[in-house]
C-alpha cells in the first residue's frame, strides 16, 4: 500500500464537499439493494426522476455492463450513472439520523485480518456507476456530516467527548490533505476504509458524534508554514510513535516521533532500537524502561474497558503487547499467493533490517530455496510488505521481536513475534489519546502531546 505524495493545502475558509468511495472495484459487487425507512427515496436516472415509498427496496443489478433497476419486480429502462437521494434532504447531521438511505451489503476492512459485510445508513446523495464490470457507489456529501460517522466508526462513539473531538481534528486535517490524490483517477477522492478513514455512514452516529463535531466545528492542524498537517493516526503507537518519513517514506511537516506517556516528548536516549537486546525488553517489559506508563497501556485503558470503546469492526485483542506465531507453512503460502513466488520450496531465513523510532522494522529480507533447489532472496522494502508476509491477512504491526526457529538441516520451522501497538504508528494513537481523554485531558492537550510541532487553528 503506497502513500500519496504529501500536498501542501492551506486552510480552507469554507466547507468542503466530498466524494466517499464506499463500494470499490474490488469489492466486485454486481448487485446492491437500497432502501430508506421512514422518508420516500428519489431515484433519478437519464429518464428523470421516481419517487420510490418508504421501505420498499431498490434492486440495481449489473447485467451485460448495464445497470438494471427493479422495483416491486418491475425493471425500468435507463442508461448511464444512477442517484439516489432521499425526498427530505438534511440540513444538519443530526438531522440525517433519520432520513438515511440503506445499502444492503458493504465491504469493510478490506485485506485485513477484520473484513467483513456489514449494512449501513448514508446520509447525502448517493452516486451509481460502472466500472471495471463492477458497481460502484460514491457518497456525495459535506466534510462535517462526514466527520461525524468517521469518528463514530473508527472509534466507538462511548468514547469521551474530548477523545471524539481530538479525532476529528486529526480525521479532519488528514481529509484536507489527501482530498485530491488519495485515489487519483477515480470518481471518488476517498474511500470508506483504512487506507483512508473509516466511514460506515449513519449506523453508529449518536447525538453525542455531532456534538463532539459542532464543538470543534473547522479546527484543523496547521504547521509552521501555514499549510494543513497531514493528521495520521492509528490505533495504538505500542509506546512510542514514528515519523512518516521511516514508515511512508515521505517528509510530513508536524508529524514527530513521540513517547505515549507523560514524560515528554523525546525517546530516551538510552532506548536505542538498533540494540536488540534492548528492542527485546521493550517489547517485553516496556515498564523497565519508560518512567511512566504510556497512555495506550492497560494502565490508562484496561483490557477490560477497551472493547467498551473500540469501533464497530474493530476485533478485540491485545492492542499495547501482543504475540504472533508464524508458521513455516504460513511463510510459504503467503510468499506464493501474496508475492506471487510459485516456485517456493522451503524458507530458510528471514533477516530483519532497519528499525524506526518507534521500533517498527522497515525492511527485510526472506531467504528461500526453490523447487529446483536454487537459492533466492526476496527484499520486503517497507512495513507493510512485512505485515503482509507474517500474517493470514494483515499483521497487527511491524514492531516486534523475533525468535526463529530452525530444524537440523536450516529450514525455518516457526517464528515467534512479540510485539507492540497495531497500526502504522504514525501520529495520533488512538487508544493513547483515549486514555489521556479518559484521565481527564482535553482535546486541545491531547493534539498538542502526539503533534507538538503544529497548531491549532479554526479555518471556518
Amino acid at each position: 500500500m503506497e502513500e500519496p505524495k504529501i500536498k501542501e493545502v492551506l486552510p480552507p475558509k469554507n466547507e468542503p464537499t466530498l466524494n466517499v468511495g464506499i463500494v470499490l472495484e474490488e469489492d466486485k459487487k454486481r448487485e446492491l439493494l437500497f432502501s430508506t425507512n421512514s422518508v420516500p427515496l428519489i431515484l433519478i436516472t437519464d429518464q428523470g426522476a421516481k419517487e420510490v415509498s418508504a421501505q420498499k427496496k431498490i434492486k440495481i443489478s449489473l447485467i451485460d455492463n448495464q445497470l438494471t433497476t427493479i422495483i416491486d419486480g418491475e425493471a425500468l429502462s435507463h442508461s448511464g450513472e444512477l442517484e439516489l437521494r432521499t425526498s427530505a434532504q438534511s440540513t444538519t447531521p443530526l438531522s440525517s439520523l433519520k432520513s438515511g438511505i440503506q445499502v444492503g451489503s458493504i465491504t469493510v476492512g478490506r485485506g485485513f485480518h477484520w473484513q467483513k459485510e456489514i449494512s449501513a445508513e448514508f446520509a447525502g446523495v448517493l452516486k451509481i456507476q460502472v466500472a471495471n464490470d463492477s458497481i460502484i457507489v460514491v457518497n456525495e456529501i459535506t466534510l462535517e456530516e462526514y466527520l461525524c460517522s468517521v469518528i463514530s466508526s473508527e472509534m466507538s462513539p462511548r468514547c469521551p467527548i474530548e477523545f471524539a473531538k481530538a479525532q476529528a481534528v486529526a480525521a479532519r486535517s488528514w481529509s484536507l490533505v489527501f482530498l485530491g490524490n488519495k485515489h487519483p483517477n477515480k470518481p471518488y477522492t476517498i474511500c470508506n476504509d483504512d487506507c483512508c478513514q473509516r466511514y460506515q455512514g449513519l449506523t453508529y452516529v449518536k447525538e453525542s458524534s455531532v456534538a463532539a463535531i459542532a464543538a470543534c466545528r473547522g479546527e484543523v492542524l496547521i504547521t509552521s508554514s501555514n499549510y494543513v498537517c497531514p493528521a495520521y493516526y492509528s490505533k495504538s503507537c505500542g509506546g512510542c510513535s514514528d515519523t512518516a518519513e521511516n514508515i511512508f517514506g515521505l517528509e510530513a511537516l508536524g508529524i514527530d516521533s513521540v513517547i505515549d506517556s507523560k514524560e515528554n516528548y523525546k525517546k530516551p536516549s538510552s532506548l536505542e532500537f538498533s540494540d536488540e537486546k534492548l528492542c527485546k525488553k521493550y517489547f517485553t517489559s516496556p515498564t523497565s524502561l519508560l518512567s511512566s506508563p504510556s497512555f495506550c497501556s492497560e494502565e490508562f485503558v484496561s483490557s477490560e474497558a477497551l472493547p467498551l470503546y473500540l469501533g464497530s469492526v474493530d476485533e478485540v485483542g491485545s492492542y499495547y503487547r501482543w504475540t504472533h506465531v508464524v508458521s513455516a507453512e504460513l511463510l510459504i503460502s503467503n510468499l506464493q499467493n501474496k508475492f506471487h513466488l510459485k516456485d517456493v520450496n522451503y524458507v530458510t531465513d528471514v533477516i530483519f533490517g532497519d528499525r524506526g523510532l518507534s521500533g517498527r522494522i522497515l525492511n527485510a529480507t526472506v531467504q528461500y530455496v526453490t523447487i529446483k533447489g536454487e537459492k533466492k532472496i526476496l527484499h520486503l522494502k517497507n512495513q507493510f510488505e512485512i505485515r503482509n508476509l507474517l500474517h493470514e491477512s494483515f499483521l497487527f504491526s511491524s514492531a516486534f521481536y523475533s525468535k526463529i526457529e530452525h530444524d537440523g538441516q536450516g529450514i525455518l520451522t516457526k517464528m515467534t513475534l512479540s510485539g507492540a501497538g497495531w497500526g502504522h504508528g504514525v501520529g495520533l494513537c488512538q487508544i493513547g489519546a483515549l486514555g489521556m481523554s479518559l484521565a481527564g485531558s482535553d482535546h486541545t492537550s491531547i493534539l498538542k502531546h502526539y503533534f507538538p510541532n503544529t497548531k491549532l487553528t479554526k479555518s471556518y
